[in-house]
């Protein structure tokens, strides 16, 4: 609303040459708008990249700060989302980053693993979900070890059958993974895997949207949750301090 309304009252400004230079070059080429979707809005562009900065430096203040109002909340309208990178899996933390990110995927998707998806070369982690890793084992209702990683990936690519896939972007991670939210006619792919007991959702990220979704696939005994299993993130810091595998799938505490 207040990008709007600022380029609502640009109607009383009547930029000179040397305006138009300063204002709407620095707005526009410097960032204001074009960064606002390519730079990152807020940090890339919409303010320090130019809008700002450079509509004061051209005299054009009006129209340099409307473009740049304009370009960070079209960022935050497309996205809406603060970005999530770095931590074991590909997230770190919450902050807004910088990096350029493509349109929405639309496609055939080869599934990775259990919550890795891949659109036309393009690696997708799902968001706000961990799903057991390829080499981790659950147990089952007979507490026998069975390929818990695997069942999620093979279930996860039953379930989509070759439909084409639509993702939702909403950040880069520092792998060059895209985390994004993808659905298949409709349905969330996140929340699929939540309610069938493939995989976890990860509340650290998510602010418990698929909380509910769990209690489901708790209460009916789904997947994972038919038998025991470690939680993917404790059994990759397992892994990560040289611990095995099969140990690790039981304990997370089992490394030297």
């Amino acid at each position: 609303m207040i990008a709007l309304a600022t380029v609502a009252a640009l109607g009383a400004l009547t930029p000179t040459a040397a305006d138009a230079r300063g204002g709407f070059g620095g707005g526009f080429r410097g960032g204001g708008f074009g960064g606002g979707f390519r730079g990152g809005g807020f940090h890339g562009g919409g303010f320090r990249g130019g809008g700002f900065h450079r509509g004061f430096g051209g005299r054009g203040i009006g129209l340099g700060i409307g473009l740049g109002l304009l370009g960070a909340g079209a960022y935050y309208g497309a996205y809406g989302y603060p970005a999530y990178y770095g931590y074991d899996d590909g997230y770190y933390g919450c902050g807004y980053y910088g990096s350029a990110l493509a349109d929405n995927f639309v496609g055939l998707a080869s599934v990775i693993d259990g919550d890795t998806l891949e659109i036309h070369g393009t690696r997708i982690r799902l968001w706000g979900v961990d799903a057991p890793e390829s080499s981790q084992l659950c147990r089952g209702d007979d507490s026998s070890q069975y390929r818990c990683g695997a069942e999620a990936a093979n279930d996860l690519d039953a379930f989509i059958a070759r439909r084409p896939v639509n993702c939702v972007p909403l950040s880069l991670d520092p792998y060059g993974r895209t985390v994004a939210t993808c659905s298949v006619g409709g349905a969330d792919l996140g929340e699929w895997l939540v309610r069938n007991g493939l995989a976890l959702d990860w509340p650290q990220y998510s602010k418990g949207r698929y909380d509910d979704a769990q209690r489901d696939a708790e209460r009916a005994g789904r997947g994972i949750w038919k038998g025991s299993y470690v939680e993917p993130w404790l059994y990759r810091a397992c892994i990560r301090a040289s611990g095995k595998p099969s140990a690790c799938s039981d304990d997370a505490n089992a490394h030297p």
